[in-house]
């Protein structure tokens, strides 16, 4: 098991102690959908744009394409693709982030409340002993 947790992870271990043991313990992992890549992507772009907020380097509309293509590029997992699914899914992908972008209004000099950082614990001491 890796040595961090994530909402995602504590959620999942809370719903069904099973699920959370194939996926993190025994690492049996299902296949990454179209979906899921492409949330992916968008999600790596808005974690892009938000952290060059923070640093008050706001990112051009090119430097945003530039951070889907490699967010889109960077796969962990394969994606099986239908004939022709992966350049129109690429597209829709990018025309979110260009609608949000374009529909935000959030001004460039507006520093985000916060960008994703890692919190450490120790969870020993809240295991439950039932």
């Amino acid at each position: 098991m890796q040595g961090t947790v994530s909402p995602s992870r504590l959620t999942l271990f809370l719903q069904c102690r099973l699920k959370f043991y194939f996926r993190y313990v025994a690492q049996i992992a299902k296949p990454k959908t179209p979906a899921l890549h492409v949330g992916s992507s968008v999600h790596g772009v808005l974690k892009a744009w938000n952290k060059a907020r923070w640093r008050q380097q706001p990112l051009t509309l090119m430097q945003l394409h530039d951070a889907y293509a490699q967010a889109w590029a960077d796969e962990e997992e394969p994606v099986t693709w239908a004939a022709g699914e992966e350049a129109a899914e690429k597209q829709t992908g990018w025309r979110l982030v260009e609608t949000d972008f374009r529909e935000a209004n959030i001004p460039d000099s507006v520093k985000p409340d916060a960008v994703e950082i890692p919190v450490e614990t120790d969870l020993a001491a809240l295991a439950c002993r039932c």
